[in-house]
């Protein structure tokens, strides 16, 4: 057999990479580039977010296409944070007691920073007054004004008593206070009481007389006590208005002393209005000495109540959401939004087995955090949490935060009467980072999901490598080394990271935008330089890390490789063999996508069942690969079958392959197996082949294309080089090549060979050494005897 090379398919060893040498960089290291956060080759999604984060208008939340991993999320809050930063400030929130409904706490909304601000005045108003009105009140001015008011009182209730007890001794009676502290009128003779004995020795009618004397003394002292009502009554309003007067002083004072009116909000001013009103109509509150002195007091006592019966608690201020004025709008990401974290909740208290709560008990969730500005999640996240997602629509669809207290109808050792928080107005703009197929489920299924999320913001797996691009790069690694505080890397290291950018998309044109993945093997390179004690991380720490990595993760590519090597694994790799060929298949397991070689078979015989492929029969091959095995079909017969029906049983298949075959990148692989049967003619079994064919006949592009190379490359360096190894592929992958540097150096030292084709033409001679005319007529001849024999036979049989 001639062996034709064919040197105008083979690949040089430049068109297996695409190297970035240091000289392409302005720097020795990163250290003299300015580190920026910002999103690197994703100008549409930039664009998409930023108009988002601008348009400040209802439904245009952004749903961000991609990845999710923590990278991804930290990189683009970074992101909304530098834009936040240079906005203004969002506003504090607040809850307040309800004077006209404790059930349904008020919410003040004040401007940013001045939330705690606004909880202290209030506590040091209350504190204040408690000292100060005690101090007022116990003053000489105040005692001489009540005394006087007491006074009164006590001189008009003794002129009344006095106006019934000349009455009553006119009529010889005189009015006496009874033990149980009532007073009643006494008959009299000679100024002194009559006793019960003497007043049975009186006639019927001197009894009757005094019988009617006394109820008229009654009726006098009965109306005495209506006159004494009343009195008591004007009096308890002369003091509560004397207690007001004094009161209001000091209130006013410490309110106008503490808080600036001018410059109060109106809904603050109205809450301290009401606020001043509730304090003068419970003065006595602040003169009691609520304080136990028992250290261990009964319960009922006031040291015991429970905490919503503190008198002074209404006035106490909770502070649900507090912004820094220096630092902008605020972005939130939501790590964990259950519903209680993304709404909010309110907590209870057990005291004494009582179940209590008030409005100081509000705890804010991450929409009331993010109100104003930006809140981050994840897709999965939310979505994977009860009731979360529909409580995140509800609020962006009504524009208010409702807080509902979980505890009402529950069960609890006492039943209590839950709060209903005045509802939160709400603005914020939700940034939710979730994969393309997801965005498309919730846009189909989700009916207000099109409605809340206008804005989507694409990001695309890759950009086009050239000097910006490999710049950015160095960028990236630079702001990492920054924030991260990491070694900074020379310019052969920040090579060889854009070259690891090239090979994570296996694609010399283009750069991976997984940046994600691209930080990892920083911080993992910046450890090696650490252990290998250098200052800079070098080219070879960042070869170490890849190396490690690969270490850790290719248990399993080394098993498939040791079991080639001691032949459990049926792969020849020197001789030439009729109906046979090694194709090449990419197996990812977890993050480590590794290729194998896999023996294709083909047999063919007299019948009339045309191709059979065996792994279809069975069902363990995939739609894809069936699609590639009707296309082969299809090139069979418009190559072989225009002068006659092909008339063959052909069967197909993987060897030792039990796990399923899916794509059609072995379809060529098949075909010239097939091919070689027919003809009769042995192919390489040192030549590799992947790659898809269509009807006509053309190679077609593959996936993988780099670890199948270096797949097949390890298994011949385990066998043993021989300088006729090597792997043809579609010549449409040629710019998919990233290699490492083994396999390169191995083809540059003519250990290994790489061909690309662009027909199934180039592909026979290539494996047979023959030219395709030839094996194409052998082919026809086969099929021209098979279709001759098996209809000579059949006419015989008829016979």
């Amino acid at each position: 057999m001639t062996n034709n090379a064919q040197p105008e398919l083979e690949l040089q060893p430049a068109q297996l990479s695409r190297t970035c040498p240091p000289e392409r960089f302005e720097f020795s290291d990163t250290s003299q580039i300015q580190a920026s956060r910002t999103i690197y080759g994703q100008p549409r999604g930039v664009r998409a977010i930023e108009f988002g984060l601008r348009i400040n208008s209802h439904g245009y939340n952004i749903y961000v296409l991609g990845p999710t991993d923590s990278d991804r999320v930290r990189t683009i809050k970074q992101f909304i944070s530098d834009r936040a930063a240079r906005a203004a400030p969002a506003d504090d929130w607040c809850y307040v007691y309800n004077f006209d409904n404790p059930r349904q706490p008020r919410v003040l909304r004040l401007p940013a920073g001045q939330g705690n601000d606004f909880k202290a005045g209030m506590n040091r108003l209350v504190e204040v007054i408690k000292t100060e009105i005690v101090t007022e009140f116990d003053n000489d001015m105040y005692r001489a004004a009540r005394n006087k008011i007491v006074n009164q009182f006590d001189d008009q209730r003794r002129m009344l008593f006095d106006s019934v007890q000349q009455m009553a001794v006119q009529q010889d009676f005189t009015i006496q206070t009874m033990d149980d502290g009532g007073i009643a009128a006494i008959p009299t003779k000679r100024g002194k009481p009559l006793t019960p004995e003497e007043v049975d020795k009186l006639s019927d009618k001197q009894r009757e007389q005094l019988m009617q004397i006394r109820r008229r003394i009654d009726v006098a002292i009965d109306d005495m006590f209506v006159k004494l009502r009343n009195l008591q009554g004007e009096t308890r309003n002369a003091l509560d208005q004397l207690n007001q007067q004094f009161a209001s002083r000091i209130i006013d004072a410490q309110i106008n002393t503490i808080f600036d009116r001018a410059k109060t909000p109106p809904e603050i001013a109205a809450y301290l209005t009401r606020v001043r009103a509730d304090m003068l109509d419970n003065i006595h509150l602040f003169l009691e000495d609520r304080t136990p002195q028992d250290g261990n007091p009964p319960p009922g006592t006031p040291g015991t109540m429970p905490p919503e019966s503190d008198p002074f608690r209404r006035y106490d201020v909770n502070v649900l959401v507090s912004n820094d004025p220096a630092n902008g709008l605020p972005v939130i990401y939501a790590d964990f939004p259950t519903y209680r974290n993304l709404i909010g909740r309110i907590e209870h208290e057990v005291h004494f087995g009582v179940v209590s709560t008030d409005f100081t008990h509000i705890r804010s969730g991450a929409l009331h955090q993010a109100n104003g500005g930006f809140l981050l999640l994840r897709a999965p996240d939310i979505l994977g949490q009860p009731f979360a997602w529909d409580a995140l629509k509800r609020a962006l669809s009504t524009k208010s935060i409702v807080i509902e207290d979980e505890a009402q109808g529950g069960v609890s050792v006492i039943s209590t009467q839950g709060l209903d928080p005045e509802p939160i107005p709400v603005n914020v703009t939700v940034i939710m980072i979730g994969e393309q197929d997801l965005y498309y489920r919730l846009y189909a299924l989700e009916e207000d999901f099109p409605d809340l999320f206008r804005v989507k913001a694409d990001f695309g797996e890759t950009m086009t490598r050239n000097t910006d691009a490999e710049l950015q790069y160095a960028t990236f690694v630079a702001t990492r080394c920054e924030e991260e505080h990491l070694p900074h890397f020379t310019a052969e290291a920040v090579g060889r990271i854009v070259e690891y950018g090239s090979w994570l998309v296996s694609d010399q044109r283009k750069l991976s935008t997984e940046f994600g993945q691209v930080a990892r093997l920083i911080r993992e390179a910046a450890f090696f330089s650490r252990v290998n004690k250098r200052d800079l991380v070098s080219a070879a720490d960042v070869d170490q890390a890849i190396r490690e990595r690969t270490y850790r993760n290719n248990e399993l590519e080394e098993l498939a490789q040791e079991r080639i090597a001691d032949g459990t694994i049926l792969i020849d790799v020197d001789k030439e063999v009729v109906g046979q060929v090694n194709g090449l298949a990419a197996v990812t397991v977890s993050d480590h996508t590794f290729g194998l070689p896999s023996r294709i078979t083909a047999q063919v015989s007299m019948g009339r069942n045309g191709l059979v492929q065996i792994d279809r029969e069975i069902e363990i091959a995939g739609p894809i690969h069936n699609k590639g095995v009707l296309t082969l079909e299809g090139y069979l017969n418009g190559r072989y079958g225009q002068d006659f029906p092909l008339t063959l049983n052909a069967s197909v298949t993987f060897e030792q392959n039990y796990g399923g075959v899916e794509g059609d990148s072995a379809s060529s692989a098949e075909l010239f197996a097939l091919l070689s049967a027919l003809a009769n003619i042995p192919l390489r079994q040192y030549l590799a082949v992947t790659g898809s064919v269509n009807q006509r006949g053309q190679i077609q592009p593959v996936g993988g294309v780099t670890q199948k190379i270096e797949g097949f490359y390890l298994t011949c360096k385990r066998v043993g080089l021989t300088g006729r190894q090597g792997v043809i592929i579609p010549r449409r992958n040629v710019p998919h090549l990233m290699l490492n540097n083994g396999v390169t150096q191995a083809v540059a030292n003519k250990e290994f060979h790489i061909y690309a084709i662009d027909t199934v033409d180039e592909g026979i001679a290539l494996l047979t050494g023959h030219a395709a005319e030839k094996v194409h007529q052998a082919v026809n001849a086969r099929l021209r005897e098979l279709f001759d024999t098996i209809n000579e036979l059949e006419s015989n049989r008829r016979g």
